[in-house]
């Protein structure tokens, strides 16, 4: 039979909720690689720009 102590005190005394040790900060490093990483919001007009340049490639075959 497997015995748990009952949890003691972390650190400072307090004590951690359930799962917490799971919970990280979320990063702010801002590389593209990090899974937090967000990309800065385009503009409406880069938005439009960006739009119209697929649109002119999908015309001219460029598929």
């Amino acid at each position: 039979m497997l015995r748990v102590p009952k949890s003691s005190p972390g650190p400072e005394g307090a004590d951690l909720a359930p799962g917490s040790a799971l919970r990280w900060p979320k990063c702010e490093c801002g590389n593209p690689r990090c899974p937090d990483y967000e990309p800065p919001a385009q503009s409406l007009a880069e938005r439009l720009s960006d739009r119209v340049a697929e649109i002119n490639k999908r015309s001219k075959g460029g598929v």
